[in-house]
């Protein structure tokens, strides 16, 4: 489990390992919703993470062998499943406001403590403008 993300190595370029990578790709993505959900909310927009479970998928085929384990060991789900939730949570009073939960399975989680710290959410946000605007957007 990822602790706590590294913004002086946000992008896992130093020393990549795809297991951590991914980790710390799921981290920041629930921290970017929070944060998303926190500064969309005046204007009425909601905003959810989910987890898909994992896909029945060829997913972790370029993976090191701690991730290709993992996945293998798991009950692998349907690709209708996950988007069974995606639907649910667009369409049920439920999956609605407040913003900034995670669910799995139409059911709202507890993210990790290191997935619940907002404080870590604003420096990631400012991370992705600037990455964003030195692609040009």
């Amino acid at each position: 489990m990822i602790e706590a993300l590294d913004f002086d190595d946000l992008q896992t370029l130093g020393g990549f390992q795809p297991s951590f990578a991914y980790g710390r790709a799921k981290l920041a993505n629930i921290l970017f919703t929070r944060e998303l959900a926190r500064r969309a909310a005046p204007d009425g927009i909601v905003a959810q993470v989910m987890h898909p479970g994992r896909g029945d998928s060829n997913f972790a085929s370029h993976g090191d062998e701690g991730m290709q384990r993992y996945m293998a060991a798991a009950d692998n789900v349907p690709p209708d499943e996950p988007a069974e939730t995606l639907a649910w949570l667009a369409t049920e009073p439920a999956g609605g406001h407040p913003g900034g939960r995670y669910f799995y399975q139409k059911a709202e989680e507890t993210p990790s403590a290191a997935a619940q710290d907002d404080a870590a959410g604003r420096p990631l946000w400012a991370e992705s403008e600037t990455l964003l605007a030195k692609l040009g957007f």
